[in-house]
């Protein structure tokens, strides 16, 4: 019957498989041919070549996974979809993504969707980051963190946590929201929204915003703070608290005499 025609592999043979720019190979294989789906019930790695927009190239990524399943029609479809699970990992020249879930879907998979214990980093902006949840175009290299996520700039010392968290590769900005934290060097940040500009070491912090520097303490509506200069630009609704030091107090007992 041509409506329930599959090819299946015998166990444990190796199998690969191309499509335009797609390739994987692994075990264990089975397809659909009415429903143009494949099944690699075993190990499976492989490649997909994908369109750099600026220079007209083309970018290989590698994959890999304790299984593989999806579909593929056409590598200019949007409704492509190819699903690793299980130690699932993508690999491109500006990112690495280890997560249990990994789907690679829309126009030339552009679209690189992950979930549970994920990891990763940007190797072009040197970022790491944890997550429970990602997505991450490849066009516009913009990756969506959300779910207790955790960001580090490893060139700045800086630690950011929030529940979600927008980063743009291109800019090197990160925009947090909810349960915003941010520690650098003595520094602690906190507020319900924050924009964080990498390349100035500006970060913009807005509801409830407070930096706490060492003793001293710093609150208002909104708050700029320069990491370079530690600088602090206070708005709305603003308090705080300043401890002077024994050794402070003595310098200026000594000049006012």
């Amino acid at each position: 019957n041509g409506k329930t025609e599959q090819l299946v592999s015998a166990k444990n043979s190796k199998i690969e498989i191309q499509k335009d720019d797609f390739t994987v190979s692994g075990r264990n294989f089975s397809a659909s041919a009415v429903s143009n789906s494949f099944l690699f019930s075993d190990s499976v790695t492989g490649t997909q070549l994908v369109s750099n927009k600026k220079d007209n190239t083309k970018e290989k990524i590698t994959f890999s996974g304790d299984s593989m399943q999806g579909s593929i029609s056409d590598s200019k479809s949007d409704k492509n979809s190819t699903v690793l699970s299980g130690n699932a990992k993508v690999k491109s020249s500006s990112m690495e993504i280890n997560a249990d879930t990994i789907e690679l879907c829309g126009k030339d998979f552009n679209i690189i969707k992950a979930s549970g214990d994920i990891s990763g980093k940007s190797t072009e902006s040197e970022i790491e980051f944890s997550a429970s949840s990602l997505e991450y175009n490849q066009d516009t290299k913009i990756v969506i963190l959300s779910g207790n996520v955790e960001l580090k700039d490893l060139k700045n010392d800086v630690i950011a946590k929030a529940q979600n968290i927008e980063y743009d590769q291109n800019l090197d900005i990160a925009i947090m929201q909810i349960d915003v934290s941010l520690r650098q060097k003595k520094n602690i940040c906190t507020g319900a929204y924050s924009i964080y500009r990498k390349k100035e070491q500006i970060l913009e912090l807005s509801g409830n915003a407070v930096v706490k520097q060492a003793e001293d303490t710093f609150r208002a509506q909104s708050i700029r703070f320069d990491m370079q200069t530690e600088e602090i630009t206070m708005d709305g609704n603003i308090r705080g608290s300043v401890t002077t030091t024994k050794k402070e107090e003595k310098k200026a007992g000594t000049e006012n005499e």
